[in-house]
């Protein structure tokens, strides 16, 4: 019996060292499928539509990409901001924006980034 422990004690100590050694303690490990699980609150301008009163824009993710009726988003061309807009209508795969801010020298187009608009407060 004492023979049997003895051999376990030196088959698990190399199988913990590895274990050990190929997990980091300061980083715990997680799948690269778990990312594509959390919406990314970002889409593209996939068509602008001019109407008489008011312009609307139509964009490429929805409801699944953390969109959702009521919020304020940034409109942005690389890193230049051409305008904000707000998302009235909002479905599972696509969005509708109403445009309410745009500068004079930077247009709206197909293919913008669209994100969500986020307040910080400074303390």
């Amino acid at each position: 019996m004492h023979l049997l422990s003895s051999i376990r004690a030196l088959v698990a100590l190399p199988l913990f060292a590895a274990v050990a050694v190929a997990v980091p303690a300061d980083k715990p490990s997680r799948p690269g499928f778990v990312d594509s699980l959390e919406p990314s609150n970002r889409a593209q301008i996939a068509r602008v539509v001019v109407g008489s009163e008011a312009d609307l824009v139509v964009l490429s993710s929805g409801w699944l990409e953390g969109f959702r009726t009521g919020m304020a988003c940034i409109v942005s061309e690389g890193n230049v901001r051409t305008g904000e807009i707000l998302l009235v209508d909002v479905r599972l795969n696509h969005a509708v924006g109403l445009i309410l801010n745009r500068p004079d020298d930077a247009g709206i187009n197909a293919g913008n980034l669209v994100t969500i608009k986020t307040f910080s407060v400074s303390s």
